[in-house]
């Protein structure tokens, strides 16, 4: 079968494929840098990325499982396990919003004007913001290598808050907006030279399913 129709699919399709998410990765730092400011987005959109992205590594390993009967599976099995995690992390995380290129304090200062600017009373705990108002929490992820990644989450605890969320999250991109609020630029450089390694890991695995496919003829 190494001649196959199928075994030319992972030659082409599989590279191809694993560099949709490191163009994404490329287009958030490149898109902070013409901008000039942090980024946030819908988690949602990462889990598209990621379900696109994962969709030919299960297929290639099927068929790569099929084709060459001397591969173990434990190397597949790991990789479907680390993909089905990564899939369930960012359902978790799926009414959430995810933040790029940014310093936690200016998270923080923009996530207080927009709970005083929607009138909201809260309490400030940690990694959290207790909404008195409506009996909610507006949870808020800053991880500790965001100095560097500038990376970060904010997540509304009870989905029945959800259009107050929206308003909370537009309000926090108004701030940076008028504050002229910079993106992280440890954060840029680390994004860049992230993105730049996956393109060339993928030009490399195009590389290697070539060489392969001249090697089981």
């Amino acid at each position: 079968m190494g001649d196959s129709f199928f075994v030319k699919y992972s030659i082409f399709v599989f590279p191809v494929f694993m560099s949709i998410f490191a163009i994404f990765c490329l287009i958030i730092v490149l898109a902070a840098v013409i901008k000039n400011k942090p980024l946030i987005i819908n988690t949602k959109w990462l889990l598209v990325i990621i379900l696109i992205s994962a969709t030919p590594i299960l297929i290639d390993g099927i068929i790569v499982n099929a084709s060459f009967k001397g591969i173990s599976t434990l190397f597949f099995s790991i990789i479907y396990s680390l993909l089905i995690i990564l899939i369930i992390v960012s359902l978790l995380l799926i009414r959430s919003y995810s933040i790029f290129c940014a310093k936690d304090i200016d998270i923080r200062d923009a996530i207080i004007y927009s709970l005083n600017n929607n009138s909201l009373e809260f309490e400030e705990k940690i990694n959290k913001f207790h909404l008195i108002n409506i009996n909610n929490e507006l949870k808020i992820s800053f991880p500790s290598t965001m100095e560097f990644t500038g990376n970060g989450t904010i997540t509304m605890k009870n989905k029945k808050g959800k259009l107050i969320f929206k308003k909370i999250i537009n309000d926090i991109k108004l701030y940076i907006r008028e504050n002229n609020i910079k993106p992280n630029k440890k954060a840029v450089i680390f994004h860049l030279i992230y993105s730049i390694f996956l393109i060339l890991m993928c030009v490399f695995l195009g590389i290697f399913f070539i060489n392969l496919n001249e090697y089981i003829k």
